[in-house]
């Protein structure tokens, strides 16, 4: 497979007189801005092009388009995109969204002004969002939705039924978009899992997460049915919310990895299997492991006897660091780059834990709020940061629990009851930001 960006990049090291930015003069010889033949990033038509069409052949999308600020830069371009698509046709730019969706997704509704319809999962979680066919049928008959905004896999590692989804979607004449961020590996699969295989319209994918692609790199795929509205519009979307000076380091990492396809896919296949024999043995004795991610371990912790966080303490005796652990949960993200050892380590590390006594508190159940302002009026209104204890009655300024990985308690223009004020002390968020009264 080409890489057009490396090769310039390869070439371009011998040039020694450097007058262009930055200032660094070549001391990081790729790091490199957009000179003359080095193409633009959101107004390609030459190396960095060709190397998003190879990228749009590997992922069999519309299109392709790369991004260095990773995948919230692509939320905030599909936000726009959904809504530039139904002011052109005089609909009502309406999302309906799980309630798992990421902070950038609340952010980019804001600066868009957007308006949300949440739909919440039937297991009341505050970090999954179990949201079923049924409820997302019901839910678009009854609004006249644009659009429908899933988050699959989440942080945890659960895993939606794409195909579907889409299928209601369109239907009901909606939009689907997919926040893939955790699954951009999925298309490489011996069956792929990736949702543009699944009819969706717009699908996020965050190469950096689960590729060996460089911190901040990401995709954004257009279906091949979605409207061609987003592919002629997409680089716009990208380029109004982008910053000018994109990084060619991860540029180059994007276009390095589309040449590393067909090894990756052998690694993945193996690595997938280990992955599976480490949850059967975990299993057995004794650990719950949740999700059905092939790529990511997550352990119900309060089962085994602890919380997540003292696992995760634990396990730093033995240089082991997951990538999230709370109260109830440890999750480990593993790729085709972690060595046998390294995944042999965890096995041995847990398998050595004793297990205790099943621990039974659990968090407070989580209560859909009602909405009192749109999420864009109360994201710019003036607030004032406030003691939660003091909350109950105001309206949520800005966000209080991070998404991912956690579902928020309360999103902009909620206003926080009794039920939302013990779930804020039950995660010692002890402030809020509320808008100020008038």
């Amino acid at each position: 497979m080409n890489t057009p960006v490396c090769d310039f990049l390869k070439t371009n090291r011998k040039v020694k007189n450097r007058f262009y930015m930055p200032g660094h003069k070549g001391k990081y010889p790729d790091d490199i801005t957009e000179i003359d033949g080095a193409d633009v990033l959101y107004k390609p038509n030459g190396i960095i092009l060709e190397s998003e069409k190879i990228a749009s052949r590997i992922y069999n999308s519309q299109a392709t388009f790369y991004s260095v600020e990773g995948a919230s830069l692509c939320v905030r371009a599909s936000v726009y995109l959904v809504k530039e698509i139904c002011l052109n046709h005089k609909k009502n730019p309406l999302i309906l969204a799980c309630r798992n969706a990421h902070s950038s997704f609340i952010s980019a509704c804001a600066i868009s002004d957007v308006d949300v319809e949440w739909l919440y999962g039937d297991n009341q979680s505050v970090l999954t969002c179990n949201v079923t066919p049924e409820q997302l049928n019901d839910a678009l008959k009854r609004t006249k939705a644009s659009a429908f905004y899933l988050t699959s896999p989440d942080y945890l590692g659960y895993m939606s039924n794409i195909g579907v989804f889409a299928e209601i979607c369109h239907k009901n004449g909606a939009l689907f978009i997919v926040d893939n961020a955790h699954g951009a590996y999925l298309k490489f699969l011996p069956t792929s899992f990736h949702p543009l295989d699944f009819n969706a319209d717009l699908v996020i994918d965050s190469a950096h997460k689960t590729l060996p692609c460089l911190t901040g790199t990401a995709y954004l795929h257009v279906g091949k049915n979605a409207p061609v509205f987003f592919k002629e519009n997409a680089n716009g979307a990208l380029y109004l919310f982008a910053s000018t000076s994109p990084s060619y380091l991860l540029i180059a990492s994007l276009d390095y990895f589309n040449g590393q396809v067909e090894k990756f896919k052998k690694e993945l296949f193996k690595t997938c299997n280990l992955v599976s024999l480490l949850k059967e043995k975990l299993s057995t004795i004794g650990y719950s492991i949740i999700g059905n991610e092939p790529l990511k371990l997550t352990i119900y912790a309060k089962s085994y006897g602890y919380y997540g966080y003292e696992i995760a303490e634990y396990l730093k005796n033995y240089k082991i660091i997951a990538e999230f652990y709370d109260n109830d949960f440890i999750t480990f993200m593993i790729s085709p780059l972690n060595k046998l050892k390294q995944i042999k380590s965890i096995e041995k590390a847990l398998t050595l834990l004793p297990k205790k006594e099943k621990i039974n508190v659990i968090a407070p159940n989580f209560v859909n709020l009602k909405k009192a302002l749109s999420i864009r009026k109360a994201v710019f209104s003036p607030y004032e940061e406030i003691l939660t204890e003091h909350a109950e009655g105001r309206i949520l300024s800005t966000l209080t629990l991070s998404c991912p990985p956690a579902i928020p308690i309360a999103v902009s223009g909620e206003k926080l009851d009794e039920n939302a004020i013990k779930l804020l002390k039950y995660y010692k968020i002890n402030k809020v930001k509320v808008v100020k009264k008038i």
